[in-house]
């Protein structure tokens, strides 16, 4: 019988081994399970690519507060909706996990759910495996392959590359890569106040978001269950408000941005690479080219006026630049779609919704 390899591609940046790093993980219930140290703490996670974020029951939660694993300053207050490799959404209360070991691979600043069921089962989802870099699983054997480690000082919880830190000033703490010599935000922006604490508003009516001349947002379809995986969806008013959405040290790209990545990903096929491996999209052309880290995910936009008040979820991720347009009318975007390889350049209305990806200064 052939061997079945699952092969996820990340860009790695910085100092690399070459040595590979195999891990061999039990199978139980159908599910791979993978041994980890969680600050400090012995816990074993299913692998799940699926899943949106790392996941542990209250059970476990309790347990590590309680014996000085988690501390206050790990719970960030905040409610997050996770997706499981089934794609249902639960509730979860968002905390940091300071240092995840995996076979003395070591992952800084995860991002990770608490989930109220006390029986859930813990998942090791993307927050923590889009950090792994190369690897494959061997679902015959199976092991865990880390093809490339990236070698990260143990001494400090500085990140570095694509591991830069980025908060919002809600607290969402964002995936980053490096691509090239840029960094970019790995997952669309959530925040619901510009960065000096003023809110933006929230416009859920219809006629009244056609009408805007100021900055406001919307999840798609007005349902929040959606703002944990596609993020929100802003006007360009909020995008070019001076009191400024981008978290501190990060800013609205230019279209100039836009280019340079373009460029830099080989021009014509770039919109393949900067694509998520992932069942969000409704399909996808080559899988094997979706390397770049960049994790554009199919969140549709809003339109500010016409037959449909959602469109393209599944089907095309729309990004805002800070460049308007000669007539100060219109403003720049990029469209990368499910059927294309390319990414498109756009100028449309600054009343419509689009999602917000940020770039480090």
């Amino acid at each position: 019988m052939k061997k079945l390899f699952f092969i996820v591609t990340i860009l790695l940046t910085g100092l690399v081994s070459s040595s590979q790093t195999v891990i061999q993980m039990k199978r139980q219930g159908g599910v791979s399970i993978i041994p980890c140290k969680v600050n400090g703490l012995r816990l074993s996670f299913i692998f799940d690519t699926g899943a949106s974020d790392v996941t542990i029951s209250l059970t476990e939660a309790l347990f590590m507060l309680k014996n000085g694993y988690l501390n206050s300053s790990d719970i960030t207050g905040k409610k997050s909706y996770y997706s499981d490799a089934n794609g249902d959404l639960s509730e979860g209360e968002i905390i940091n996990l300071r240092e995840i070991d995996i076979q003395g691979l070591k992952l800084y600043n995860v991002k990770a759910s608490i989930v109220t069921n006390l029986s859930a089962p813990l998942l090791l989802g993307q927050t923590a495996i889009s950090k792994l870099g190369i690897f494959q699983v061997d679902l015959t054997s199976n092991t865990l392959t880390i093809i490339n480690k990236k070698v990260v000082n143990s001494s400090s919880n500085d990140l570095t590359n694509e591991f830069t830190s980025c908060i919002d000033i809600d607290g969402n703490v964002y995936q980053t890569i490096k691509i090239g010599n840029q960094i970019w935000m790995a997952e669309n922006l959530k925040t619901n106040h510009y960065r000096n604490g003023d809110p933006i508003s929230k416009v859920e009516n219809r006629t009244v978001w056609g009408n805007l001349n100021s900055g406001a947002w919307s999840y798609y379809n007005n349902d929040f269950r959606n703002n944990d995986i596609y993020g929100k969806l802003y006007n360009w008013y909020a995008v070019g408000d001076s009191r400024e959405i981008a978290p501190e040290g990060w800013r609205i790209p230019t279209r100039n941005d836009w280019i340079q990545l373009f460029n830099f990903l080989g021009g014509n096929d770039a919109g393949s690479k900067m694509k998520s491996n992932s069942t969000l999209w409704v399909s996808t052309n080559n899988i094997s080219s979706y390397s770049s880290g960049f994790n554009a995910i199919p969140g549709g936009f809003r339109p500010w006026t016409g037959e449909n008040e959602f469109a393209f979820l599944g089907e095309r991720a729309f990004f805002w630049s800070s460049t308007q347009d000669e007539t100060f009318t219109s403003a720049n975007g990029i469209s990368i779609n499910f059927d294309s390889d390319k990414i498109y350049f756009y100028s449309f209305g600054k009343r419509d919704g689009w999602s917000i990806r940020c770039v480090k200064n």
